[in-house]
C-alpha cells in the first residue's frame, strides 16, 4: 500500500519519496536567489526533486509514522490469520 496524501502544498504517495535533504542556510551572494528559501529538497522516485518547508516535512514525517503504525497492526492482524477487508 502507498496512500496519497496531501502534504502541504504537494499531493504525492508517501512511499515515493526517496531522500530528504536540508537545504543549507544561503550566504554570500546566495542570498539574493529569493526563490530558494530554507527548507528540505525531497528526491521522488522518478528522480524529480520538490522542495518541502520546515512544517511540511513535520507533516510528512507524521503521516509516514502513522503509515508505518498501520502497516505494523495490518501486519500482527494478518499473522493472527484475520482479514482486513478495508481501511
Amino acid at each position: 500500500m502507498n496512500p496519497t496524501l496531501r502534504i502541504g502544498r504537494h499531493m504525492l504517495p508517501i512511499l515515493n519519496v526517496v531522500h530528504l535533504q536540508e537545504r543549507p542556510e544561503k550566504t554570500g551572494w546566495r542570498k539574493l536567489l529569493f526563490w530558494r528559501e530554507p527548507g528540505y529538497d525531497a528526491t521522488l522516485v522518478n528522480g524529480h526533486i520538490i522542495h518541502f518547508t520546515y512544517e511540511e516535512k513535520a507533516d510528512y514525517e507524521k503521516a509516514l509514522g502513522e503509515h508505518h503504525a498501520v502497516m505494523r497492526v495490518l501486519g500482527m492482524a494478518a499473522s493472527a490469520g484475520l482479514r482486513a477487508t478495508s481501511l
